[in-house]
């Protein structure tokens, strides 16, 4: 991982002692840079294209912190207070939508933008504006 990111070799286990966490680290920091996206003025669809292209990496990071998290009950619990807390910030920027309203639309939200990054030739509706967010990503 060290060489990986440009580090000296012991870099990473010198500040994570243990893969556990290294994980809590990511998420963590994860966390606060997408908890950001989330508390700006951008409409939803906007965060969504920005999740499939410039945020891309960061978005493949979370997803396979969260297939992690079904093997690692540890890595479970923060990823699921770390849910909670982006279904809250979602309900006070929709303060007028129920919380099982709030709790489909981060649902929906979160398909969108796995499908997104996994399969996004399962879209249908719009596949130029799919091809058009790969390629913002890959610039």
């Amino acid at each position: 991982m060290d060489s990986e990111a440009g580090e000296p070799i012991g870099t990473t286990s010198r500040y994570f002692r243990t893969r556990d966490s290294l994980f809590s680290a990511v998420a963590q920091r994860v966390r606060e840079i997408h908890f950001s996206d989330l508390e700006s003025d951008a409409p939803l669809p906007v965060i969504e294209d920005m999740a499939l292209a410039q945020n891309r990496l960061r978005h493949l990071a979370m997803a396979e912190l969260f297939l992690e998290g079904t093997r690692n009950p540890d890595l479970r619990r923060e990823l699921t207070a770390i849910r909670r807390a982006q279904i809250d910030l979602v309900e006070k920027r929709f303060p007028d939508l129920s919380r099982i309203e709030i709790e489909n639309l981060v649902c929906v939200i979160t398909g969108r933008v796995f499908i997104g990054l996994t399969t996004p030739e399962a879209f249908i509706v719009e596949p130029n504006r799919m091809e058009s967010i790969e390629s913002q990503g890959k610039s």
